[in-house]
């Protein structure tokens, strides 16, 4: 039998128990709404194979009025007191939200994105990397607006920062719900710091103490017995400027993006090293990496490659050309047919180093990560050292190909040679 109209909306006080009893849908509309008897905006929506529980409530700015939908759960999966409770939640959260006294202080988007004092800009100010900027933009703009972005500065709780790091943990991973925050107690931090935001709590609600879900660095570098292996799967690749990428980037150990985006200005092989002018961190970071025999050898090969497989003038710049990219560089690094990442090869360019007996700081030096702040290591003049680097640049590089193939750069210029004759 057809449901009546009369039965499109129920009112009852939501249980597991009632929520269970409801009956799927039928007749032409095929939903219907099972409305709580206590809180406004619970309920059940009911469909003819499904139910879900929603917070649906509303936000007043500016004379204008919004719906706000939150869904809570599936009722099979999130018991009806959970959900309860979420809803409860939202209804603080909106409350706050339209509070006249929370709107008279600085919200915590404006902290983000206020174009003079906010911490966006200020990161601009210290020249920090255009993709860490995007990176702090990206954590903002999917997990931190949506809950705080227009609260004032003075109501975030500590309670809502460790709920919303407990659902991100879930959402998007451990490492990445510890990561947002750190965006989040950094946009605190400067509020109170650099914005001198009156009348906030001293103890920032993003801080680290019993918040963050524990970290174990990555263990993805390859040993120097992998190392045949990974050539061989590197030779099996038909793109011969993707060949020498990768073998760039195990003799260098730079960053990814660092080695993707290389221009041929940055190249310099007269004093034989590349120029990296806005690493991980920023322009205050910028240094150069030296140039080793076998990496001289790679750029005039993939220099060879980029002129026969990319002739376009926008793939002209770039060391490592991709004539399917809009940038004109390559962008996309991953292959099916190699086991390891760009990355775990810079993990690995550190285990060759030690290997090969290079110093903690020569190697600190080589992979740009910053030195200790003590006054001993302070005492260091960073450019005077750069023929110690060069010197140990060679080392590693050595180390590598003495653990590669016998004849691994013959195997790569046979290969190219055989290319450049097909045409």
């Amino acid at each position: 039998m057809a449901r009546t109209n009369t039965d499109a909306h129920k009112s009852i006080y939501l249980t597991d128990g009632t929520v269970a009893a409801l009956p799927y849908a039928r007749g032409e509309r095929g939903v219907y709404v099972a409305r709580d008897t206590e809180i406004i905006g619970f309920r059940c929506i009911v469909n003819r194979s499904s139910k879900r529980l929603v917070y649906q409530g509303e936000l007043r700015e500016g004379g204008k009025r919004h719906t706000v939908y939150k869904r809570l759960g599936d009722p099979e999966h999130v018991k009806v007191g959970e959900a309860r409770a979420r809803a409860l939640e939202e209804m603080a959260r909106l409350a706050r939200l339209t509070d006249s006294d929370a709107k008279a202080g600085i919200t915590f988007g404006q902290a983000w994105d206020d174009p003079n004092e906010g911490y966006k800009a200020r990161l601009a100010k210290k020249g920090r990397s255009e993709r860490t900027i995007a990176d702090y933009q990206q954590k903002f703009t999917a997990h931190l607006e949506p809950t705080f972005g227009k609260v004032a500065l003075r109501d975030i709780a500590r309670s809502d920062v460790t709920r919303l790091h407990t659902r991100l943990t879930t959402d998007v991973g451990p490492y990445a719900a510890n990561g947002v925050c750190r965006v989040g107690n950094a946009i605190y931090r400067h509020a109170v710091l650099g914005m001198e935001v009156a009348g906030l709590n001293p103890l920032n609600p993003f801080r680290a103490r019993d918040l963050y879900n524990s970290e174990t660095p990555r263990q993805t570098g390859i040993s120097e017995r992998a190392l045949p292996g990974w050539f061989a799967q590197v030779l099996t690749l038909d793109n011969p400027v993707m060949r020498e990428l990768w073998l760039m980037t195990a003799l260098t150990g730079l960053r990814r993006r660092d080695v993707c985006t290389l221009r041929w200005e940055q190249v310099n092989l007269k004093e034989a090293y590349i120029e990296i002018p806005a690493p991980k961190g920023g322009e205050e970071r910028a240094f150069r990496c030296p140039l080793t025999p076998p990496m001289v050898r790679s750029l005039e090969r993939v220099r060879r490659a980029g002129r026969m497989l990319c002739d376009s003038e926008r793939c002209h710049p770039w060391v490592f050309p991709s004539v399917s990219s809009k940038s004109g560089h390559v962008e996309e690094v991953k292959n099916r047919h190699l086991d390891h990442s760009p990355h775990a090869l810079r993990h690995s360019f550190r285990g060759f180093c030690a290997g090969a007996k290079v110093s903690t700081v020569h190697s600190r030096l080589l992979m740009n990560h910053k030195i200790s702040k003590d006054v001993h290591e302070s005492y260091m003049t960073l450019g005077a050292m750069f023929d110690q680097l060069r010197e140990a640049s060679g080392t590693v590089s050595a180390y590598i190909f003495k653990h590669l193939p016998k004849g691994a750069e013959k195997q790569l210029t046979r290969r190219l040679r055989e290319q450049l004759a097909q045409g």
